[in-house]
């Protein structure tokens, strides 16, 4: 038990965790995991996030991400579906990939504009409006519904709806800046820039400490169709006085009541976020073939408990998007290093130090 008016030491712990660690029976996937830490640490008066080592192997098109299939008709109109390999693409390999999927198509991607360029001798259409359907059952969500990240065709460039191809002619640059001219095609352009390299963050949770607020996606914000994204902003009078041991992100509202927590719907236009969602925000770096590596240089991140905790057994953490998708890192492993700042009693003048006699 922590004592007022008592002397204590400050004194640091720092604490290496694998997720090959991890009970794999409990916690398959190295997107979420929890471990047991080698004592029981007393009195942690902070946790701070000193390094991270994300996988090389990190896939922005999965069939778990729900972005890796496109719906196109060629130029005999039959509706077809394609499905690209699970990974992590630059332009140029995502216009290999879907030229070998697409029938009698070719993709390029002109380095200028950042778009996608879809061209062939027959007229087709590209259905990017499309709720296509996916088969993992360890992602509920239908990612359909979001604003963003919605689809392979939200990453190619393109908005929710079907494109027809019309004859022109176009010039892109390659990336190795040589002219590249087509013409007499039938030719789809994407209408925006395409974000083929994905999310710029992934946001780290550690159970029970997160303390950062995060402003709510808009999509999720108003879409009733995403259900199981039941976020609520919430104000407590317990948060107001300092204390920040509890974590409201996902309970429910009657659970709150019974708190004595004042809660804002999600929907209110005075509050849009969700309390103590996370511990830290990661930029991503994506250079294929290499790990994704930040020290305390890029990570400021401390939570500080007052008063300490009494006793830290165990960490739980868990990889994930702005949006709530689990980070797919195609359960390679992550590596953290955690820094413990905890208290001890101050020794009292009086008192005297012993050594054992190895050492006097």
């Amino acid at each position: 038990m922590f004592q007022e008016n008592k002397n204590y030491l400050f004194h640091r712990k720092i604490i290496a965790v694998h997720s090959q660690d991890r009970d794999i029976n409990k916690w398959p996937k190295s997107n979420e995991f929890e471990v047991k830490l080698p004592i029981n640490y007393k009195k942690v008066s902070s946790l701070q996030l000193l390094s991270i080592q994300l996988p090389k192997k990190y896939n922005i098109f999965s069939n778990y991400n729900q972005n890796t299939k496109l719906k196109y008709a060629s130029g005999a109109g039959v509706d077809t579906t394609i499905q690209i390999n699970d990974g992590t693409y630059t332009p140029q390999q995502m216009c290999a990939m879907l030229t070998n999927k697409l029938t009698d198509i070719t993709v390029v991607y002109n380095d200028i504009d950042m778009k996608f360029y879809f061209y062939s001798d027959a007229e087709f259409t590209i259905h990017a409006g499309e709720n296509i359907t996916y088969s993992d059952l360890c992602n509920t969500n239908n990612v359909y519904n979001y604003t963003f990240n919605w689809g392979l065709p939200f990453y190619l460039g393109f908005e929710k709806k079907s494109y027809t191809s019309t004859v022109s002619d176009f010039t892109i640059i390659d990336s190795d800046g040589s002219l590249n001219s087509i013409t007499g095609k039938y030719v789809i352009v994407s209408p925006v820039p395409a974000p083929v390299y994905g999310e710029e963050d992934i946001y780290l949770e550690i159970d029970k400490y997160n303390y950062i607020d995060e402003i709510e996606p808009y999509s999720i914000n108003t879409n009733n169709n995403i259900t199981d994204v039941s976020y609520l902003s919430c104000v407590s009078l317990a948060t107001l006085r300092g204390e920040r041991s509890t974590n409201y992100s996902k309970i429910t509202q009657n659970n709150l009541k019974q708190r004595g927590v004042k809660c804002l719907n999600k929907s209110s236009n005075d509050y849009n976020g969700v309390y103590n969602s996370s511990f830290a925000k990661i930029p991503i770096f994506i250079e294929t073939g290499k790990n994704v590596t930040h020290d305390s240089a890029f990570l400021n991140n401390i939570y500080y408990s007052d008063p300490p905790i009494e006793t830290l057994s165990k960490l739980k953490f868990k990889f994930r998007y702005h949006d709530g998708r689990l980070v797919d890192f195609y359960n390679h492993p992550v590596s953290l290093t955690i820094g413990l700042g905890m208290l001890r009693e101050d020794f009292d003048k009086g008192n005297t130090i012993k050594f054992p006699e190895a050492y006097s």
